[in-house]
């Protein structure tokens, strides 16, 4: 009970907090290296991975 409990904080916990953080991030690089290129595709890879999530 107790281990099915951290489990589910842990998840909880790297849904609302490590992803984001880690988004952000990779969002500020982008930015900082002025790729045009890359400024479409991590958007457009963001909704095809949002997409294929909420269908499985």
């Amino acid at each position: 009970m107790a281990r099915e409990r951290i489990s589910d904080l842990f998840s909880a916990f790297c849904i609302w907090v490590v992803i984001p953080l880690l988004a952000t991030s990779l969002l500020f690089l982008l930015f900082q290296s002025g790729n045009p290129l890359l400024l479409v595709i991590f958007p457009l890879l963001a909704v095809v991975f949002f997409i294929t999530k909420q269908l499985n």
